[in-house]
């Protein structure tokens, strides 16, 4: 009997062992479940609360931009520049692109003179930004910003002029070796119709003194710089027979 029992309290507790660990198991699976689903849950809320603070913030921008434009016939031309700018900081670009065309679409000849004004402060300001980026921190921006110039601005005077600024004192002395080697690049990729007598003139200078720098020991060119200097002076020179 003692055998018997013995027996049947092991197999007992053999059994209760077992359900013991399936227990374990079905509950750690079950909670591992019911954790994923919470943090789905959370994700999903989260996610809802962005898409409704985006809405929010989008909706608080268009009322900005709304009440500045609502008065945009009595503000004076300094006035709507800023107005402009104003639109610039509180929409995307694609946004403000948009905006703008629209606007200059308009059978209003107020409403479309602002836009086409727009436009063009808009155009202006991507332009300096390119330029400025000639001489950034970061390669990528550099390369990003010489190649979109000569892909989109060869010809433009607005951006050559820019570009040609950033070569003469005294903006030339806070160049750096990377700013002015980019700058010279994007304007020897410049074709003939983006220049003028004048700008040519300035540009020529703006060489000639760099080289002078280079020649009295004031800011000495790297090979790199000087094989583009030479390049750029060049260009200028078939410009120059071209304008006569």
């Amino acid at each position: 009997m003692t055998d018997k029992r013995s027996g049947v309290v092991a197999r007992v507790g053999a059994w209760i062992g077992v359900t013991s660990a399936a227990i374990t198991v079905i509950l750690t699976v079950l909670n591992g479940l019911i954790s994923n689903r919470i943090q789905e849950a959370e994700l999903n809320i989260s996610r809802q609360a962005q898409v409704q603070q985006e809405a929010r913030d989008r909706i608080s921008r268009y009322t900005f931009v709304q009440a500045l434009l609502s008065d945009l016939a009595e503000e004076s031309t300094s006035q709507q520049e800023l107005i402009t700018n104003l639109i610039r900081l509180a929409l995307t670009e694609d946004e403000a692109n948009r905006l703008f065309g629209g606007l200059e679409a308009s059978e209003d000849s107020t409403i479309s003179n602002f836009g086409r004004n727009a436009g063009a402060i808009q155009r202006r300001a991507e332009i300096y930004d390119l330029i400025s980026q000639l001489d950034s921190r970061e390669q990528h921006q550099r390369l990003s910003a010489a190649t979109q110039l000569v892909s989109e601005y060869a010809s433009d005077p607005m951006a050559i002029e820019r570009a040609v600024t950033q070569l003469e004192m005294p903006r030339l002395a806070g160049l750096s070796a990377d700013g002015r080697v980019n700058v010279m690049v994007y304007l020897s990729g410049t074709t003939i119709t983006g220049w003028s007598r004048a700008l040519l003139d300035r540009a020529s200078d703006a060489a000639a003194n760099i080289e002078r720098r280079d020649q009295d020991g004031i800011a000495v060119l790297g090979n790199i710089t000087r094989d583009r200097l030479s390049t750029l002076v060049t260009h200028l020179g078939r410009v120059g027979d071209a304008l006569r």
